[in-house]
């Protein structure tokens, strides 16, 4: 059992001064506002694929400022169109094609270069879904092909690159 007040002889439990509280809250804000330098997340995705006979588009823009090792270029623009299609039940396939601005130091010419960077291509098979009162999440594997868009027109066959990736969704 736990301890009760009762009468002088026990020690009342202290109640936290309020100035320690706005202390607290104070010291979260500015340690909040303090600049931090970490990498950028990852893309990420979910469990899902489009629906069967429909498309889905996506579209994602980024802005970087780039490390001092790539001067004079400062810093870089990574506009992504994305367009998937349901090929069969949870199965689709996607095409994503980034447009890239470059934005060069004063001085140098060009000032920016804008250009399309790597092409994706990607089928996406939805293996395992959800279900209710389970405690599996549901799960997705896909297969991605980048490749430089150059590469292709020309037939020059190299700058190819293959990978997989997982995803896993679980409601709660």
């Amino acid at each position: 059992m736990g301890d009760f007040y009762n009468g002088p002889h026990m020690t009342q439990p202290s109640k936290p001064h309020p100035l320690s509280n706005l202390t607290f809250v104070l010291l979260l804000i500015v340690l909040g506002a303090v600049t931090a330098k970490a990498q950028q997340p990852f893309v990420t995705d979910d469990a899902d694929t489009t629906p069967k006979g429909k498309f889905h588009f996506e579209f994602s823009n980024e802005f970087d400022l780039l490390q001092k090792s790539a001067f004079p270029n400062l810093k870089q623009n990574t506009a992504d169109f994305e367009l998937d299609y349901g090929l069969f039940e949870r199965v689709e396939i996607g095409v994503a094609v980034p447009l890239l601005t470059i934005f060069n130091a004063a001085g140098t010419s060009p000032k920016t270069v804008t250009g399309i960077g790597d092409m994706n291509v990607s089928v996406k098979y939805n293996f395992l879904r959800e279900r209710e009162n389970s405690r599996l999440p549901a799960m997705t594997i896909a297969v991605t092909l980048s490749f430089q868009l150059e590469t292709v027109i020309a037939s020059l066959g190299r700058g190819w690159r293959i990978s997989t990736s997982t995803a896993s969704c679980k409601s709660h």
